[in-house]
């Protein structure tokens, strides 16, 4: 990712996803992932996304504890962002 797309990944992953958490749909089969590495070359954390069923899931977890509030809207626009930002980066999204 070039710092633009870093950016808007760590704003879109800074908010609560926990909708995305528990998915819009239930076929979960993850097409695509992020995995961040620190200096060492030791993978810290990752994020699995299904752009089917809409739902995604990270390590580690800020949304262990679910909200109450289930935020359709929210979480259609956060995937909207991340799709933008694996696109640009140029890996296939199929529709």
């Amino acid at each position: 990712m070039d710092e633009d797309q870093l950016e808007d990944f760590q704003k879109i992953t800074s908010e609560d996803m926990s909708t995305l958490d528990i998915g819009l749909s239930k076929c979960y089969t993850p097409r695509h992932g992020i995995i961040f590495f620190n200096d060492a070359n030791e993978p810290v954390a990752s994020m699995s996304i299904c752009f089917e069923c809409m739902k995604i899931s990270l390590y580690p977890n800020p949304s262990e504890t679910p909200t109450k509030k289930y935020d359709e809207k929210k979480a259609m626009k956060q995937l909207s962002v991340l799709k933008k930002i694996i696109e640009k980066t140029e890996f296939p999204v199929n529709d």
